[in-house]
């Protein structure tokens, strides 16, 4: 199937819509929610009280650009005013980078660091280290690790009234162009398991890969992710290269009840009422 006929796909049965009073409690009770993209599986989240920093690997700016966070280069005294949490989902070179643990020496702020347990750290660097099915609390917020299928762990983040996940290598790694039939199977199954114990989390911000390596049907992971658990705000991520198919997708997507933001340079920002 090419991709124009695959993106066509992307549209699925509507939620049931809540009760009037449910709705009316949403509107008095969302909160701001700021997004700037780092680069590939990188983001600062802020919420109303808290940092959160995801994969963040590229401390270098693009060339010829200064060593800003709207070049997507992240200053530690941006975290000064509310407590920080930074995450690591695993130790591939483009998703960690260990300048981070320099941070919490730089910023007047408490700056707390949860990472998957195979993670590498520094001399004299410490940090919560968790592995799929592990939790954590700190600094005010609920860190439950679930798994990949690939290295490391997912992480869904529960603050201010706010669950946001974060999936890592979590994906349908399913190569259908250059794999045998037999494979792709396999992965599906393991794809699909290792959703299996997030089952009726509600999630308000996800970011998932749509990885254009995978070839056309790149989005299959994230679609599915997308109609099983309906996040309020889904954001491709993990495309370095391919940035033209994750804006197709996110375009394409049709979710009731999901929106979706694409990134259009690395520093990018949102914000969203959740």
């Amino acid at each position: 199937m090419g991709e124009e006929k695959f993106f066509q796909k992307f549209s699925f049965p509507a939620k049931p819509k809540p009760h009037p009073c449910i709705a009316l409690w949403y509107n008095i009770y969302m909160s701001e929610i700021s997004v700037r993209f780092l680069d590939h599986s990188g983001f600062w989240v802020t919420t109303p009280g808290c940092h959160l920093v995801f994969d963040y690997f590229r401390d270098d700016p693009p060339d010829g650009q200064r060593r800003v966070i709207e070049a997507g280069v992240m200053q530690a005294e941006l975290l000064a005013d509310r407590p920080t949490i930074v995450l690591v989902s695993h130790g591939h070179a483009d998703h960690y980078n260990p300048v981070i643990f320099k941070w919490r020496r730089e910023a007047d702020q408490k700056i707390a660091f949860v990472v998957d347990k195979g993670v590498r750290l520094p001399s004299g660097a410490t940090a919560k280290r968790l592995s799929p099915g592990g939790t954590c609390d700190v600094l005010g917020a609920k860190v439950t690790a679930y798994p990949s299928t690939d290295l490391g762990c997912s992480f869904l983040v529960e603050v201010d009234g706010l669950s946001i996940f974060h999936a890592g290598d979590l994906n349908f790694w399913h190569w259908a162009e250059h794999s045998s039939a037999a494979e792709v199977s396999a992965a599906k199954a393991a794809f699909l398991a290792a959703l299996e114990p997030m089952k009726g989390k509600a999630i308000d911000l996800a970011f998932f890969p749509v990885d254009g390596r995978l070839g056309a049907k790149a989005g299959l992971g994230a679609a599915h992710f997308a109609a099983a658990f309906c996040p309020r705000v889904l954001v491709p991520m993990h495309f370095t290269g391919h940035e033209d198919y994750a804006r197709r997708f996110a375009e394409a997507l049709t979710v009731d009840g999901v929106q979706t933001w694409m990134p259009d340079h690395r520093g990018g920002a949102t914000t969203f009422e959740l």
